[in-house]
C-alpha cells in the first residue's frame, strides 16, 4: 500500500474491516482491510495526527493531533461528531476503555483525560507526572489498570476503584488547579519585572496566595455511568 505521506499511526478495527492510517499531511485514510482499497479520508486537523483509536464496537475512532484537539469520527459514514480542544499542547496517545465510549487522552502538557465520547464531555483529570510531557498511555484488557509513561523517566499505574466521580467537583477541581497556576505565574512575571527595574536587585517581595472554594454541599450532576471509574 503505497501512501501519499507520511505515517505516523495505525490502527486495525476491532471487527477486522478496515485499517485506519494517521498522516502527516493532517487527514486519516481509512481502508478495507482485506482488499486494501481505499475507503474513507477524514479531513479537520489543522496539524499531523499522532495517535489514534477505535472502540470495541468499530462504531467510533478517536484521533489525537498536534494541533491540541481530538476529534471522535463516525466510522459508518466517516462524519466528524465531535472536535474538543483537550490539551495546551500536542495530543500523544489516545485510548478507548475496552467495550465502552469512554476514552482516556494524553498530552505532552503532562495531563491525562478521561472523556465520554458519546455526550462530548471530560470526565476527570489525572496530573501525577507533574506536567511532564506523557509519550504513551496503555490499558489492560479488561479495562482496570491505566499505565502512562513520561518524559520524567516515570511509569504511572492506575487502577480503577469503587469511588464515585462527580463531574461539577471534578471540574471545580481543575478550575482550582488553573486559577493557582495562573497565580503562580503572574508572582513569577511580577518578580521578574521588579528585578529588571532594580537592575536585577528585588526591593520587595509580593506574595500570592492560594484561593481554593469549596464544592457545592450538594452535587445534582451525577452520572451513574461514572461510578467505576
Amino acid at each position: 500500500l503505497k501512501l501519499t505521506d507520511d505515517c505516523l499511526c495505525l490502527k486495525h478495527s476491532p471487527n477486522g474491516k478496515y485499517l485506519c492510517i494517521g498522516l502527516l499531511d493532517n487527514t486519516i485514510k481509512i481502508y478495507h482491510e482485506d482488499t486494501l482499497n481505499f475507503y474513507l479520508s477524514l479531513y479537520g486537523h489543522k496539524l499531523p495526527i499522532l495517535c489514534l483509536d477505535i472502540s470495541s464496537d468499530s462504531q467510533l475512532l478517536v484521533s489525537g493531533s498536534a494541533d491540541k484537539n481530538i476529534k471522535i469520527w463516525g466510522l459508518d459514514f466517516g462524519d466528524c461528531h465531535k472536535s474538543l480542544f483537550a490539551h495546551n499542547d500536542s495530543v500523544m496517545a489516545v485510548k478507548f476503555v475496552p467495550d465502552t465510549h469512554y476514552l482516556f487522552s494524553a498530552g505532552k502538557d503532562g495531563l491525562i483525560k478521561y472523556w465520554d465520547a458519546d455526550k462530548f464531555q471530560c470526565i476527570f483529570t489525572l496530573n501525577n507526572h507533574n506536567h511532564s510531557p506523557i509519550w504513551n498511555i496503555d490499558l489492560s484488557n479488561n479495562g482496570m489498570l491505566l499505565a502512562s509513561v513520561s518524559n520524567n523517566k516515570t511509569i504511572c499505574i492506575y487502577d480503577q476503584t469503587d469511588e464515585q466521580v462527580f463531574i461539577e467537583e471534578e471540574h471545580e477541581k481543575e478550575l482550582e488547579l488553573i486559577f493557582n497556576e495562573n497565580a503562580r505565574q503572574a508572582y513569577q512575571r511580577s518578580q521578574q519585572e521588579m528585578g529588571q527595574i532594580q537592575g536585577g536587585a528585588i526591593i520587595h517581595k509580593v506574595e500570592v496566595s492560594t484561593v481554593s472554594k469549596k464544592g457545592s454541599e450538594t452535587i445534582t450532576n451525577k452520572d451513574p455511568k461514572h461510578i467505576d471509574s
